[in-house]
């Protein structure tokens, strides 16, 4: 370039190379070889320059911002209820403090909790509860206190009756988040009214097989089975017509967390492990002994339509033998110097059987592989033959993992809530 030849405009006009981007506008930047001697003053930058081609609009990290402008004047009131507070209660109850301004901008719906129950008493606003009620409500619980304490708004489960008519309607969602089945009048009542409810634990389901299509009809339960994407994907599968034939593999994460290990570590440290990590969420003989993974079997079978009992169901004799008061020491001997071996369940629609193992896998299995709190299931169907499966791995029970299913769930479920209420608020009659 000549002495005293102009640069291009449009690199005169580019912000500083060392400029960090904020907020607001974003820049699209190429790079531009020099082949003159040229430095920018006061840049890091030697050699290269960058210069602005074209100013596009800054994402931020919650929303899409074309979604957020259709749903900004649109967002619907969707009132629900937490039946329980205990671990589950609690996690999902942050879950949604923590992403109301997502769920805003991406599904248009503002959840309203109206009331919260634990085993003490509950609390409960017509109008929905404050935030700051609820994250003293949250910090109640850590520090051990029952809501039947909170002040001005505590009351004793006494009285519960007195707002079931208020919580259960087809405009309001109850989240069963008890760890025993003490809500399932208040299930049913919502069920009879058409309403919706969504389970987080398996009890409520298995506790009494009458009560599973009643309950299951207008119920979200994927945390109930395992990972949420497991049932997601089931029900896809089952509502576009693809007949499934066969669902097996790992669906405990707890008892593959210890039956992964043993080659390294005994069986008692295995398991000693498992309880410091907080795997078996203080249900240790309840994992062990396979009860939580024969639950979660009852309710994917019943999900399929077949009529199968807990004691139709037969499990590996070593898991009937463990005792929450045992010594697991003794059963270090027993899985000595074994093979690899994985919790197996098998559910054969085609053939009507189904049936719970501990089986040897070998290292050509996909299931050598799934180690840890981890599950792993692999679906045959008319779309997806038995050489050429659909496989599902994700991680397994967690609190964590719990919540977030059932928040996909109150997701799924509040949009129809919404689109229902604002279809019964359109028929109304305007008066003239």
């Amino acid at each position: 370039m000549s002495r005293g030849a102009r640069f291009p405009e449009f690199v005169m006009n580019s912000p500083p190379a060392h400029k960090p981007h904020g907020k607001g506008k974003q820049y699209n930047y190429f790079k531009l070889k020099s082949n003159f001697n040229y430095q920018r003053p006061n840049s890091a930058m030697t050699g290269t320059r960058y210069s602005m081609a074209k100013p596009m609009p800054h994402i931020e990290h919650i929303g899409y911002p074309h979604k957020r402008d259709n749903l900004k004047e649109s967002v619907s009131d969707v009132n629900i209820s937490l039946l329980g507070f205990s671990n589950v209660g609690q996690r999902l109850l942050r879950q949604i403090l923590e992403n109301r301004e997502i769920t805003k901008s991406q599904c248009g719906l503002r959840f309203r909790i109206k009331s919260i129950f634990d085993d003490t008493g509950y609390i409960f606003h017509k109008n929905g509860l404050r935030t700051d009620a609820l994250v003293k409500a949250l910090q109640m619980k850590e520090d051990g206190i029952g809501l039947a304490s909170f002040e001005k708004l505590g009351r004793n489960l006494t009285s519960q009756l007195s707002i079931r008519h208020e919580i259960t309607s087809p405009r309001d969602i109850l989240i069963d988040c008890s760890e025993d089945a003490f809500a399932v009048d208040t299930l049913l009542c919502q069920a009879q009214k058409n309403g919706f409810s969504i389970l987080t634990s398996p009890d409520v389901l298995t506790a009494d097989p009458s009560l599973f299509h009643p309950l299951a009809h207008n119920s979200g339960f994927a945390a109930t089975i395992g990972p949420a994407p497991i049932f997601h994907i089931l029900s896809d599968l089952h509502q576009s017509g693809d007949r499934v034939h066969r669902i097996f593999g790992i669906l405990s994460g707890p008892l593959n967390f210890v039956f992964s290990q043993l080659s390294s570590v005994s069986f008692s440290e295995a398991v000693r492990a498992a309880e410091e990590a907080g795997i078996f969420e203080s249900q240790t003989s309840k994992h062990l002994q396979g009860i939580d993974l024969i639950q979660r079997v009852l309710i994917l079978t019943r999900f399929f339509g077949a009529d199968i009992q807990a004691h139709d169901l037969e499990i590996p004799e070593i898991l009937a033998s463990f005792q929450e008061t045992a010594d697991l020491t003794e059963f270090d001997s027993v899985f000595q110097n074994i093979p690899e071996m994985r919790p197996i369940m098998d559910i054969n629609l085609s053939e009507g059987s189904v049936g719970i193992s501990l089986a040897e896998v070998s290292e050509q299995s996909v299931f050598q592989s799934v180690v840890g709190n981890e599950t792993c299931i692999c679906i045959v169907s008319d779309r997806h033959p038995e050489n050429e499966p659909l496989i599902i791995r994700a991680p397994g029970q967690s609190t964590q993992n719990i919540a977030s299913a059932g928040l996909q769930d109150l997701h799924r479920f509040g949009k129809i809530v919404a689109l229902q209420n604002q279809r019964s608020e359109n028929r109304q009659p305007t008066l003239v």
